[in-house]
């Protein structure tokens, strides 16, 4: 059998033409999306990660908070001398560092995970699509 030609060759370059830069456009659209996403998701780590150490800090200082306490008491009942009250305000001191630290920590990991929804990036791929739908009519 033989192929059908078309009568009008310049319209069929102009077609191909057309879906060759489609195809172009969507592919650097994807790349694009990729590389916002990927942006989006190192920043929620940097967050999270601080957060992270904010977290091991006060777990760090109540465990020093707890010592203190813990030596507090036993200074105070074995002697019953100002002293022992004294590493007991210490460790109540440290206590309430270490209870901010562990607060602040806990909110910025969690304002940090509720980012990575990729709310910039979903909504660039919302744009895209809206652009793709117009670009084919």
């Amino acid at each position: 059998m033989a192929q059908r030609r078309s009568v009008y060759p310049e319209e069929e370059e102009s077609i191909s033409s057309v879906v060759r830069d489609l195809l172009a456009d969507v592919r650097e659209l994807v790349r694009g999306e990729i590389r916002l996403a990927r942006l989006e998701v190192k920043g929620a780590m940097s967050i999270i990660s601080r957060g992270a150490a904010l977290v091991a800090g006060g777990l760090a200082l109540g465990y020093l908070g707890v010592l203190f306490l813990l030596l507090a008491l036993t200074v105070a009942l074995a002697t019953l001398i100002p002293f022992g009250w004294a590493a007991f305000v210490v460790g109540f001191v440290v206590v309430i560092v270490a209870a901010v630290l562990l607060w602040q920590g806990v909110g910025s990991i969690r304002r940090a995970t509720s980012d990575l929804t990729l709310t910039t990036t979903r909504e660039s791929l919302e744009e895209d699509a809206r652009w793709l739908k117009n670009r084919m009519k």
